[in-house]
């Protein structure tokens, strides 16, 4: 009976000391404070394995979001061609007809000088100068002086378009052959010009003089021969009277198209060829100016 007591004290020992240590080792319960709305989820792992406050933000791989970050750029507007003929409106010299399909070479006034046109090599540099109102060729002699366009040196096809006077002539230059052109596939090489030319000529010798012409142009700076490839008959000018040339060279054809006293006269020369080269102006036993410049190099 004795022994019964101790083994009884004993046990109740045992189980007291088990629930004492159960009671020391077990965790204190993590007490957390719920916002209203918060999820109970436990916060997220970052990549690097830390915690973190906040829900990591999911990648957008689509493109239907447009506030998505990680959306690629959108594709960007297409310029606008209202004509459809290929060139952008902003370059197109006539953006509203797909008749004319050609790039905008130049639209300037010549006014000032903006570095586009040098006198070709050879010729006289000090001929040409701007004065505020226009690009002007300031000698009077028997001799050719030409400046070239020099921020697109090679053109091919191209339609240029300009407002010319003859400001000063002498009678005492013979024979006459006044000229005032805009030259096409214009090249120097080996101190030798090669050119043609769309503009107007006072040639002596003919029944009428003033001529609406296509010539072409051959020799060296000091002695440039013309070739008339057609001459039309025109109305005369006087000195300082504007007037207009449109030379137009497509597929080796060559339209002059000269409009003075509200006429126009049109020369054309055919079979050029494969004409290439400078476009710019010239002028022969006459002072000039030229302005309102348009160059399209055509597609």
């Amino acid at each position: 009976m004795e022994m019964s007591r101790a083994c009884v004290v004993f046990v109740g020992l045992v189980a007291s000391f088990a629930v004492t240590t159960l009671a020391c080792s077990a965790p204190e319960p993590t007490h957390t404070t719920r916002r209203a709305g918060s999820s109970s989820k436990s916060p997220s792992k970052g990549t690097n394995g830390t915690s973190s406050g906040e829900a990591t933000p999911s990648t957008d791989d689509d493109t239907d979001d447009p506030a998505s970050t990680t959306d690629p750029d959108p594709t960007p507007t297409p310029p606008t061609d209202t004509d459809g003929d290929g060139i952008p409106d902003a370059d197109d010299c006539d953006p509203t007809s797909a008749a004319i399909a050609g790039t905008k070479l130049l639209d300037d006034d010549l006014t000032t000088d903006k570095g586009f046109f040098a006198a070709a090599d050879g010729f006289s540099q000090g001929s040409w100068m701007h004065d505020g109102t226009a690009y002007r060729q300031t000698r009077l002699a028997d001799a050719a002086d030409v400046a070239v366009f020099v921020k697109t040196p090679s053109v091919g096809d191209v339609i240029v378009e300009i407002r010319s006077a003859s400001t000063e002539v002498s009678g005492a230059i013979t024979p006459r052959l006044r000229q005032d052109f805009v030259v096409l596939g214009a090249s120097v090489t080996g101190g030798q010009l090669s050119a043609v030319g769309c503009g107007v000529e006072v040639v002596q010798g003919e029944a009428t003089e003033q001529k609406t012409s296509v010539v072409r142009f051959t020799g060296t700076p000091s002695a440039v021969t013309t070739t008339p490839l057609q001459r039309v008959n025109r109305a005369a000018l006087q000195a300082n009277e504007e007037f207009s040339i449109k030379a137009r060279l497509a597929q080796g054809t060559l339209t002059c198209a000269v409009t003075n006293g509200g006429v126009t006269t049109t020369a054309t020369a055919s079979g050029l060829g494969n004409l290439k080269g400078a476009v710019g102006f010239f002028t022969r036993q006459t002072k000039a100016f030229f302005k309102q410049a348009r160059i399209c190099q055509l597609k």
